[in-house]
């Protein structure tokens, strides 16, 4: 389980970086404190299945990056962006 919880938070914490948000940004676009958002990115704890699409719709990355993160840190998290998800789509 902290495995889970480890790559989930790095995930979490990735997407963040990429696009700018810091910790207190992110928590005022989802309506959390600060401190739940912390805790989300490092793994301390794991948000609800109820903040997963939320999550991924502030952070412009496809679901699953949260529902089942890749292992860490092996991934660029370019690949999660949603516009490239739609270029990949597309053939582009």
């Amino acid at each position: 389980m902290a495995q889970e919880r480890e790559r989930l938070g790095y995930a979490i914490s990735a997407a963040m970086q990429q696009r700018g948000f810091t910790e207190a940004g992110l928590a005022r676009v989802l309506g959390r404190s600060p401190n739940t958002i912390s805790r989300w990115a490092t793994g301390e704890t794991v948000m609800s299945a109820l903040d997963v699409k939320p999550l991924a719709i502030a952070l412009g990355v496809v679901y699953d990056l949260f529902v089942d993160p890749p292992e860490v840190p092996t991934y660029p998290i370019k690949d999660y962006l949603v516009e490239n998800q739609s270029r990949n789509r597309e053939g582009k």
